[in-house]
């Protein structure tokens, strides 16, 4: 599986091993759920990839015969999306992948509600710990990530303990 990865950071260089372990897990859980499913390059926020490079490894995947075009829908936006049957090829290599947790998740929102006093502004939680300001929002990409706005960071809940 390492040498796959490998050739997929070779094919296109400014993609990184995490990156494309992120795609490949979101493609096992894809496969898991639908079987067929879908991969574009309108997904590329999800795994911190440019457009482009989401396009490319798409487009290397169907190159490499890993993936082929089962149909092709429209969104409710009104944009064109794939959806792709995975080879048996690949579907070995997407049931080798493990996915690690490393820590139980902690909702960070009912840690800091049981724990500090706190000011609900403008759809963003307000704290201060040892007179350090701290941020959660409660809405958006970041929803429910402790950003620290001292060190400008988005931070561990079990740090302010």
């Amino acid at each position: 599986m390492q040498w796959f990865i490998q050739d997929i950071i070779w094919e296109i260089p400014k993609l990184t091993e995490r990156k494309v372990y992120r795609i490949f897990c979101s493609m096992k859980a894809r496969y898991k759920k639908y079987w067929n499913f879908w991969l574009g390059k309108r997904d590329w926020f999800r795994f911190w990839v440019s457009e482009r490079q989401m396009q490319y490894f798409v487009n290397l995947m169907i190159d490499y015969w890993f993936l082929s075009i089962e149909d092709e829908v429209y969104s409710s936006r009104g944009f064109k999306c794939r959806v792709f049957k995975a080879s048996k090829q690949l579907i070995e290599y997407l049931l080798k992948i493990k996915d690690y947790v490393l820590y139980t998740y902690v909702d960070p929102v009912a840690y800091v509600k049981a724990r500090f006093t706190y000011k609900i502004k403008y759809s963003k939680l307000e704290f201060k710990v040892k007179w350090n300001k701290y941020i959660i929002h409660l809405r958006g990409r970041f929803k429910d990530k402790i950003y620290d706005v001292s060190e400008n960071k988005i931070i561990n809940p079990l740090v302010l303990w």
